[in-house]
């Protein structure tokens, strides 16, 4: 891979860090927001959801427009947004408005991850596609992990809306990197054919180190039926919800143990500061978890360290319903959630573009980040509603246990044919 497309999988890394950082910036503002607006366990479930609807939202109906309008420009969008609605979350005098603004700069997050997989996968090489994806998903607990330091250390001196303004600020410059540093997609400009295409796909071949081309290769017309029907198309129907079902579960397990760890460990009699540590220990997990699974990937299946991943997951949360309680195995059972969660999500995320053919791949990967933000929203809800009803904290871990073993025959039974006839058929300008 040349520097150039090491600089693009960087950028989107980065981009990426954002979404961790705005998942856990709400979970350590939540004892703060529950003190100021004396919120039950159930309204706070529904405030830390309510990020998680603007991203599903926006990962189903504002992604599928980057096959359109380009995926580069669609980022670019979605981060002015995403800025603007986190700096208005300071301004709110009341929960319902946080829940409004924390909605509405979800919205500009769930839009843009699609494609910043999608550029993530286009830009790397074949031979390094599954470690450039797993790299990338590390961002998220990467920016979950630093970002939840800086947070809980701003709240505790300047109080939760400072946690926000700092959002804002670092999303703002993002968007300026974004102008001037972070391409467009290749395949985009190969599929759409917008106005000086050839010039513009000549011009970022030369800067990969490649030489250029005198035309656009010719490609699959684009599909006839709706962006998100066509997924469905062709046979692909069975390909497509079995990896809805693997987002489902996993976004959902994993925004379940990140936002709820810290106030459950607390609850259970650990100090405070252990239980922010157990959802610290959660995404420093995460980290090693995304990047274990790329080095693995290069050299065994990625679909079957994928389903191994979901299988020790499972695991992972049977371990910590045991030990709630026991400080040093529940932390330890902590770790182990985050590094297997996060490892099965970098292994979803690497095999789902190469499913689909070129000009569906933001549909394709922005219907499954948006069907997984459904299960991301309903978790944390839950499982406030759940506690208030008295049910026991291990018993909410056990929950997952049977799904996730769901999501790893998913990604298993997902027809190993698909990629490699898809591949055949699409022209190539890399």
């Amino acid at each position: 891979m040349s520097g150039y497309q090491i600089q693009a999988v960087l950028i989107c890394l980065v981009i990426n860090m954002l979404d961790g950082y705005d998942t856990l910036v709400i979970a350590f503002s939540g004892p703060a927001l529950s003190k100021e607006f004396a919120l039950s366990s159930t309204a706070l479930g529904v405030i830390l959801s309510a990020g998680m609807l603007g991203m599903g939202a926006g990962s189903l109906f504002l992604a599928p427009l980057a096959d359109r309008i380009g995926r580069r420009n669609l980022t670019l969008i979605a981060l002015f947004t995403t800025a603007l609605f986190l700096l208005l979350t300071t301004t709110a005098t009341d929960i319902t408005q946080v829940g409004v603004y924390r909605v509405l700069s979800g919205l500009g997050i769930g839009a843009m991850l699609a494609s910043l997989n999608v550029i993530t996968a286009e830009y790397s090489s074949d031979r390094r596609r599954a470690t450039a994806i797993a790299v990338y998903a590390v961002g998220y607990p990467v920016g979950a992990t630093l970002g939840g330091f800086v947070a809980a250390g701003l709240i505790t001196s300047s109080g939760w809306r400072s946690a926000f303004v700092l959002g804002a600020v670092l999303t703002a410059a993002l968007a300026v990197v974004v102008w001037f540093r972070l391409p467009e997609s290749i395949d985009y400009l190969t599929v759409a054919r917008p106005r000086g295409a050839l010039e513009k796909v000549n011009r970022l071949l030369v800067k990969m180190g490649h030489g250029t081309i005198s035309a656009l290769p010719e490609v699959e017309a684009r599909p006839r039926h709706g962006a998100v029907r066509a997924l469905f198309a062709g046979g692909k129907w069975r390909t497509t919800l079995l990896i809805w079902v693997a987002f489902f579960i996993l976004l959902a397990s994993f925004n379940f143990a990140a936002q709820w760890t810290p106030t459950i460990l607390v609850s259970s009699g650990l100090s405070q500061s252990n239980g922010i540590g157990g959802g610290v220990l959660v995404t420093l997990g995460g980290i090693f978890g995304s990047l274990i699974f790329g080095l693995l990937a290069v050299k065994y299946s990625a679909r079957w360290t994928t389903v191994a991943f979901f299988v020790l997951d499972a695991l992972s949360f049977l371990a910590f319903a045991l030990t709630i309680g026991q400080l040093g195995p529940v932390l330890a059972a902590a770790i182990a959630i985050g590094f297997f969660t996060n490892g099965a999500m970098a292994g979803v995320y690497a095999l789902t573009p190469n499913e689909y053919a070129t000009s569906e791949r933001s549909t394709a990967m922005g219907a499954a980040i948006g069907v997984g933000r459904i299960g991301a929203i309903i978790s944390p809800a839950l499982a406030g509603a759940l506690l208030d009803a008295r049910w026991p904290q291990s018993g909410v871990y056990l929950l997952f246990i049977l799904p996730l073993l769901i999501a790893a025959a998913a990604i298993a039974l997902i027809p190993s044919t698909v990629a490699r006839a898809r591949v055949r058929q699409e022209a190539s300008v890399v």
